[in-house]
């Protein structure tokens, strides 16, 4: 695995590129997402 693209996945939320990295029935949750794009523009 190159880790160096999964955490760019993962910081960019790639939906296409992150289930490639976990097994079919991982079930991925986003903690804390409404909080932080109240910081966004």
């Amino acid at each position: 695995m190159d880790i160096h693209s999964f955490w760019n996945d993962v910081l960019e939320q790639n939906r296409e590129a992150l289930p490639s990295y976990f097994r079919e029935d991982a079930v991925i949750r986003w903690h804390c997402t409404r909080a932080l794009r109240k910081f966004l523009p």
